[in-house]
């Protein structure tokens, strides 16, 4: 959709050049000598990222003025979908990976099922824009 959306006509050696990886997530409560960083600020490296969490609401996305803002899913069961680096690489800059952490708080442990998909081949700023 992303390839489609952007008058891309020339995508198919990228889906067949894509790999995907499914990861299971599990975030235990923190201890009181723990911090509350589950995971530090980073952007992903694939090109998209596709979460869903349990009730567990601790991603946290960082803003263009540099402020941090919590992700409320409502209903629970809903999807995140996040840009990583080789979209913003792809895209010439234009769709930006979205930098996160992962903050947790409280007596919950969050599960997290992620899928990640990456490219195979080395991508250039504006690889499938000089076609």
């Amino acid at each position: 959709m992303v390839f489609y959306s952007y008058g891309a006509d020339k995508y198919e050696s990228h889906n067949e050049s894509t790999n995907y990886l499914l990861r299971l997530l599990k975030y235990g409560e923190p201890t009181e000598t723990e911090t509350e960083v589950g995971l530090p600020p980073h952007e992903d490296m694939s090109f998209i990222t596709i979460l869903c969490q349990n009730h567990v609401n601790v991603l946290e996305i960082k803003t263009k003025d540099g402020d941090w803002i919590g992700l409320e899913l409502t209903p629970p069961s809903s999807f995140i979908v996040m840009a990583g680096d080789a979209l913003t690489v792809w895209s010439n800059d234009r769709v930006r990976a979205c930098t996160h952490r992962v903050m947790m708080s409280g007596k919950a442990t969050r599960y997290t099922v992620g899928l990640f998909s990456f490219s195979s081949k080395i991508l250039h700023v504006g690889n499938f824009w000089n076609r």
